[in-house]
């Protein structure tokens, strides 16, 4: 014979509350994942931001890393700024509010740089854009998942700063178009993000108004444009169709 416990149907309950829905609510996470690549050499680093309840603003040592600088002295470093400390991992508090998390860069070489971003679909109903401090421009996350830019040695390692529900990202023409434009030396950089190719005509002009070059866009993901030209600042336009997108840069 076997042991046996029988409820009468009269006496039995049932809880309305979904156990497993609400741990999963208590211990979610909104995590972002930052990678640093470049085009002179395939050293990389990586920064991780995650935002959890019990994390702080200080050196959390259940959730934290410290930044480890590489010894490679070419290697690009990535690194978050809390408290006055550096950090390779942060874990922070919850987002309820607005507030900033300064994200520090420190170029390897003289070269350009693309930085991506994973995990943005694990955040509801946040903002997150990434402003540039040295180039001004500003990336909804959750419209643009990568950011090309140029830096040298020289640069200040304060580079970017993480806006979180507190910065509209509004673009300018290129940045609509989907179009990142910028120099690098005396090198003019194209870049179409997601799958879209570069289409059209693009032109250079010098604070005089002088168109001193024209050509047609490849219909690649990429095209640079080397002119050698002074020291100064330049305007390209890149015309498709009825679409047309005007960017200031300086070449060195």
């Amino acid at each position: 014979a076997t042991n046996s416990l029988t409820i009468p149907a009269a006496d039995r309950t049932h809880s309305t509350t979904n156990n497993n829905k609400s741990a999963s609510a208590a211990n979610r996470k909104e995590v972002l994942n930052f990678k640093v690549t470049n085009d002179a050499n395939s050293y990389y680093d990586m920064n991780t931001l995650v935002f959890k309840a019990g994390a702080t603003e200080g050196w959390d040592i259940a959730f934290d890393s410290h930044k480890l600088f590489s010894l490679v002295k070419t290697a690009p470093q990535l690194w978050t700024v809390s408290k006055n400390q550096q950090f390779s991992t942060k874990c922070l508090p919850e987002i309820t509010t607005a507030y900033d998390v300064p994200l520090d860069f420190r170029a390897g070489v003289n070269t350009v740089y693309h930085l991506s971003v994973t995990g943005v679909n694990s955040f509801e109903n946040t903002s997150l854009v990434l402003e540039d401090l040295q180039t001004g421009q500003k990336i909804d996350l959750s419209q643009q998942d990568s950011y090309d830019f140029s830096a040298t040695t020289d640069d200040d390692e304060s580079r970017f700063v993480l806006h979180i529900n507190g910065v509209t990202a509004v673009p300018s023409m290129d940045e609509a178009d989907g179009i990142q434009i910028f120099a690098y030396g005396k090198t003019v950089c194209l870049h179409a993000p997601g799958q879209k190719r570069l289409k059209g005509k693009v032109s250079v002009f010098n604070t005089l108004g002088q168109e001193i070059y024209t050509g047609r866009l490849n219909g690649m993901k990429s095209q640079k444009i080397s002119l050698n030209r002074k020291t100064g600042i330049y305007f390209i336009r890149v015309e498709d169709g009825n679409k047309l997108v005007t960017r200031k840069v300086f070449i060195k």
